[in-house]
């Protein structure tokens, strides 16, 4: 009898599932699309394209296996994703935004295409009535309001929870923006980071960063383990596992 067979591999394959069972919440996958300087766009907010076509063709793939993709209002706002899989044969994974304000217009795509039934907003009670007046009678779109802390936020642990348990959601993947990397960073939630760096360099300020809000000093930073280093045409993704395992 031999063991240990392709183990690594049989590891990552069910590592939704461990998740899952052993967690009761998804697994996160953390994507970026960053410059060599670790921007998410220009000053003003642009984002199309940073990567090239190979790297962004990954991406597909990449969603393919998750069963939500998260985001960000910030980032609905800004680019009015569809937040699909394009590739033959896919099925429609979740669609979920984390929008605590409310503020998304109705007129996004992710509300009006025909996929939006799938598409899953978490919110405040707030947020949930302001949401409600405009969306149009009959809206397929989900809303969940959670109750929020004092500045505003509510928690992101509770919310994953909620989708393992009640859309049997086992991996999610988040693609940004910047507030809500950080915070599933800060809350130690995620459990492996795909990081894609394009040979590009803004070398400004204001250009909005990886993660945003309040992080850790030197002495506490998070330190992670790199398990995947490779090129995607002219880009570079970097693969990392936070060391210690993450919060369930």
């Amino acid at each position: 009898v031999e063991t240990g067979l392709c183990e690594t591999a049989c590891r990552e394959l069910i590592a939704p599932f461990a998740r899952h069972i052993l967690g009761r919440r998804p697994r996160v996958t953390l994507k970026l699309a960053l410059t060599l300087d670790g921007r998410l766009a220009d000053r003003e907010r642009r984002s199309k394209w940073i990567t090239g076509a190979p790297a962004r063709a990954w991406v597909q793939h990449l969603r393919r296996r998750a069963d939500a993709i998260l985001v960000g209002a910030g980032t609905v706002l800004a680019d009015d994703p569809e937040l699909r899989c394009r590739l033959p044969g896919a099925g429609a994974a979740w669609r979920v935004v984390v929008d605590g304000a409310g503020r998304l217009p109705a007129e996004r795509r992710l509300f009006t295409d025909a996929y939006a039934a799938q598409t899953l907003v978490a919110t405040t009670p707030a947020g949930a009535a302001r949401l409600r007046k405009r969306l149009p009678p009959g809206s397929p779109v989900t809303l969940w309001a959670f109750r929020p802390d004092r500045n505003g936020r509510f928690s992101l642990a509770l919310l994953l929870r909620r989708l393992a348990r009640e859309k049997d959601v086992m991996h999610v993947l988040c693609e940004g923006g910047a507030q809500l990397a950080g915070a599933l960073a800060k809350a130690n939630l995620v459990d492996d980071y795909r990081l894609v760096y394009a040979p590009l360099i803004l070398g400004d300020a204001a250009a909005p960063g990886a993660f945003e809000g309040t992080g850790w000093l030197l002495p506490a930073a998070r330190r992670g383990r790199l398990t995947e280093i490779r090129r995607l045409g002219t880009d570079l993704l970097v693969t990392l596992q936070p060391e210690g395992g993450c919060r369930t």
